[in-house]
């Protein structure tokens, strides 16, 4: 059944003094948990070295060393050699690239490495110590590069011209050795609209990117979510971005949306080799649920707040007071955000209202969201138009680091009451969302390439399976 909004009697509500309430939030230049494997670490008088090796989709591995810091800066003094000892096979393997002149930093490329195997890793290093040469030895574990991945891409059913409006996709991280810094875009028709800079994904974990944007053309636009810039690089570039249609109009209309998604992946890699067999599995689960709205009538952003109640099978499970907001803007045209601590449930919207012929006339548009991912990347445009903190930042959505995860138990339905007021006019919808199952998957490999300086044949292989169920409502 199709519900539309319906106009209340405003008795039943007080108006609300405003008042700001946001998740704890953190900048973007701090990770906000790293549970990855850590790099090799190790010193020897004044002398420091850190390496990496990271092992690529093409069976290579990339091993770096450096006096200073992988994470950038300056490296000082010079490596002048580099040993390296491999178990391969049950037989030691030792390497050394002895008159090297490239000040701090080293690289190779590797083959023969598996996952997680141990690489000893022994570096002369002059001129730091001004007497001496140091000997630094530190034993790395060769990780697989970081997988991110962009998901549940969340767009309204419709939207209208030069009307703000909200988007939020998950990144993961699906590889499990590494995190990796990024910048999480939005892309309307290939034009990138808006952005977060310099996120962080911890090794097996998601975010979320919460975005704004607006179209000023009717018709239908391809929205994007990418994660660019990956850092360190990425394994797979072709799963990095999600893409979706979005229905732009110029019309007055006034509609509502659902949604809701459970989701579980399973992936299986193999890496198989004379000397070593490696066989890792991972699984991630996500859901997430929002409610888009739109009114073609003004209403009194001061006061306006909002309230939600998540039910599954009958069952409350989620009853969001009214949430108080605070407007950024005026009220000609304004925007405004608040968020509930108890539910993490938060609410963005834009309004205008404006004198024609005597009558006000105008609209609202909102939306009320909850992210199940552990923090939540706020865009510059998404934090200009709603919360107006500046800066490149994070939002917690649980109080502790380790919460992530916790998810909601659904029935065979969700259904949303929500309701708008600001204190004199009142809008409610009621939409059910029924569930229905997807499951699709994709594999590659085995791949295999001959080992000339080991020899034997080494393949590797993958698989993926996405399953799941989603629901969606709509009227308009």
């Amino acid at each position: 059944m199709k519900h539309m909004f319906v106009l209340l009697a405003a008795c039943a509500f007080v108006t609300l003094a405003r008042a700001q309430s946001l998740p704890p939030h953190s900048p973007n230049s701090t990770k906000y948990r790293d549970s990855g494997i850590p790099n090799a670490t190790a010193r020897s008088g004044s002398a420091a070295i850190e390496a990496r090796a990271l092992l690529g989709r093409d069976g290579l591995t990339d091993l770096q060393v450096t006096t200073g810091s992988l994470s950038g800066g300056t490296a000082p003094g010079n490596i002048d050699k580099v040993q390296l000892k491999r178990i391969i096979d049950n037989r030691t393997i030792v390497s050394n690239d002895n008159n090297l002149n490239d000040g701090g930093v080293y690289n190779d490329r590797l083959s023969g490495m598996a996952r997680h195997d141990a690489l000893a890793i022994q570096a002369t290093v002059s001129g730091i110590d001004p007497s001496r040469s140091d000997l630094v030895s530190a034993n790395e574990t060769v990780k697989l590069r970081p997988d991110l991945t962009v998901t549940d891409l969340q767009l309204p059913p419709l939207a209208r011209i030069n009307v703000p409006l909200t988007i939020r996709a998950t990144v993961r991280e699906q590889n499990g050795d590494v995190g990796a810094r990024a910048n999480c875009t939005l892309s309307v028709d290939g034009t990138i609209t808006d952005r977060a800079d310099g996120i962080w994904v911890d090794a097996n974990d998601a975010v979320t990117c919460a975005f704004s944007t607006l179209i000023a053309t009717a018709g239908t636009h391809t929205i994007s979510v990418a994660a660019t810039g990956v850092a360190p690089g990425d394994w797979d570039l072709a799963n990095n971005v999600a893409s979706g249609s979005l229905a732009v109009t110029s019309d007055s209309f006034t509609s509502w949306s659902a949604e809701g998604e459970e989701r579980k992946v399973v992936q299986h890699s193999v890496w198989d080799a004379p000397w070593r067999h490696d066989e890792t599995s991972y699984t991630f689960e996500s859901q997430h649920s929002a409610f888009f709205g739109y009114v073609e009538q003004p209403m009194n952003l001061d006061t306006v707040s909002a309230r939600m109640t998540l039910s599954t099978n009958g069952s409350v499970i989620e009853d969001t007071s009214l949430i108080p907001v605070t407007r950024n803007g005026t009220q000609e045209f304004g925007c405004f955000y608040g968020f509930d601590d108890t539910t993490k449930r938060s609410i963005t919207g834009c309004g205008t209202s404006t004198l024609v012929n005597g009558q006000t006339v105008g609209f609202v548009y909102w939306n009320a969201n909850r992210d199940y991912n552990l923090v939540t990347y706020v865009a510059h445009g998404f934090d200009d138009r709603y919360i107006d903190i500046g800066g490149s930042y994070y939002m917690w959505n649980y109080a502790s680091a380790y919460e992530t995860g916790i998810r909601q138990t659904w029935g065979d339905s969700l259904t949303f009451d929500v309701v708008l007021t600001d204190g004199e006019k009142t809008f409610h919808a009621t939409p059910t969302v029924t569930f229905d199952p997807f499951e699709y998957g994709y594999a590659f490999g085995p791949t295999c390439y001959d080992d000339a300086t080991y020899g034997g044949t080494v393949c590797s292989s993958f698989t993926n399976s996405d399953s799941g169920r989603r629901g969606h409502a709509s009227s308009n």
